[in-house]
């Protein structure tokens, strides 16, 4: 990837991630002079896990914490960098006698990913759309690993699909519905559209994405929509948060022998 890019200027590149570790290491070697995003999402959970986990706070006091950083008025709500230190030389204040730990915490994970996402005005940035769409990659590689060349022609066959199911929508079928802000002008019914040959078509679509107001969610222009079944991992029968592990039983060795 690095060498992709030739001698062009890295320094507006932007990388998004979940503040893992090893995605950090990599990316300010490889790519020193770009620039990071960080998803508040992941670092909310990991917050609320520390606090829950770790400190072992209540309820209350895990809200008031949280809010000191990620309220309305909190640390990740700050319009300037002067405004973003004084809000965490307060918090530090607060919290740097009765618990050390948290401080420990704050300045470990969240003072450097909150300090590049107010650089690059993205306070609420989430990585869930590449999320979404890497399940959904997942799901079709069945978890398994492929050739490169294996991989380029599920990727395509991906692509292919979110065409078929944007045209179905641009007629009313399929499990899609256009945005609000997909402008169709002139309309086209079933019929009509059925008949027109895969070029036109595809000239069809790209009017309607040229004609839209504003960009909506996927480059198909269509909001995804799945009324009955949510994307499951294998043999995984309820979603993580709400799932409650099923072990089977061990029978207990006996220790008393039968003569």
């Amino acid at each position: 990837l690095r060498l992709s890019f030739g001698d062009n200027d890295l320094s507006k590149l932007v990388f998004g991630s979940d503040n893992d570790k090893s995605i950090k290491k990599a990316l300010s070697q490889i790519f020193p002079t770009s620039r990071q995003l960080f998803c508040t999402r992941h670092l909310k959970d990991n917050l609320k896990a520390f606090l829950a986990n770790v400190i072992g706070m209540n309820k209350s006091e895990r809200l008031y914490v949280y809010n000191l950083i990620f309220g309305s008025k909190g640390i990740s709500s700050s319009d300037s960098a002067v405004n973003f230190a004084l809000k965490c030389g307060k918090f530090i204040k607060e919290f740097n006698a009765s618990h050390p730990s948290i401080v420990a915490y704050f300045r470990r994970s969240l003072i450097h990913p909150l300090r590049c996402n107010l650089n690059l005005q993205a306070h609420e940035w989430t990585n869930n759309n590449s999320e979404s769409l890497n399940h959904v990659i997942k799901q079709m590689f069945d978890w398994k690993r492929y050739s490169i060349f294996r991989v380029i022609d599920l990727l395509f066959s991906i692509v292919q699909t979110e065409a078929l199911d944007a045209g179905r929508a641009v007629i009313g079928l399929g499990n899609y519905r256009l945005a609000p802000c997909v402008n169709i002008t002139p309309k086209v019914d079933i019929d009509s559209f059925l008949k027109k040959t895969k070029e036109k078509r595809h000239e069809y679509m790209k009017k309607i994405l040229h004609n839209s107001s504003k960009a909506s969610i996927g480059k198909s222009g269509a909001i995804m929509l799945f009324p009955t079944r949510r994307g499951f991992k294998i043999n995984q029968r309820r979603r993580p948060r709400a799932s409650r592990t099923y072990s089977k039983r061990r029978l207990r060795k006996s220790t008393k022998y039968v003569s």
